[in-house]
């Protein structure tokens, strides 16, 4: 006969609750990505952004934006230093995410101080204490989606599970890329 103490039970009751809680709060967070369709681009991007900073794992904050023709034609941060960051990212020769449009590939940095892709960008992510950062990208026709999401341990997000965020950024750029034809 198994025997669970209620300290035990306790405990696993208060973590089925929280589970329910986070899946009712990520549901509702979802929802309300789906009323994208009928918000503006800046403010779509910017539901993407904070959505996917509360809901994935070590993430302290998020960028996203929209391009067309390799250019950027709208963004959203969670954070002004982000945006300030995301700045720095379209000056410089080298970025993740001009990396990652040119590729249709994400691009991840485990850990800034030792980053010699992009060393503008690691430096000026440094300086706003970002240690590391996931960018994934979606392309739906002739629009892409990026988001990236920043963490400020290093190697706390990991390319391999960052689903969420992939999943994240496939659905707001399909519903997107779908009111973008209306």
């Amino acid at each position: 006969m198994l025997r669970i103490s209620a300290a035990n039970l306790a405990a696993l009751a208060t973590e089925v609750a929280v589970q329910q809680g986070v899946a009712r709060e990520l549901a509702r967070e979802a929802a309300e990505l789906l009323s994208i369709a009928d918000a503006s681009e800046s403010r779509s991007l910017h539901r993407l952004a904070v959505l996917a900073s509360r809901q994935v794992p070590a993430c302290s904050g998020a960028t996203s934006a929209v391009w067309r023709g390799g250019e950027v034609t709208e963004r959203a941060a969670t954070h002004p230093d982000l945006a300030e960051l995301f700045e720095v990212g379209q000056r410089a020769a080298a970025s993740p995410w001009a990396d990652s449009i040119a590729s249709g590939q994400g691009t991840a940095c485990m850990d800034t101080r030792t980053e010699q892709r992009w060393p503008d960008y690691a430096a000026a992510a440094l300086s706003c204490g970002v240690r590391c950062f996931v960018t994934l990208v979606h392309e739906s026709g002739p629009m892409a989606v990026t988001l990236t999401l920043f963490g400020v341990r290093p190697r706390s997000l990991d390319p391999e599970q960052v689903a969420l965020g992939e999943l994240l950024v496939a659905f707001a750029a399909a519903i997107m890329g779908n009111a973008s034809v209306y």
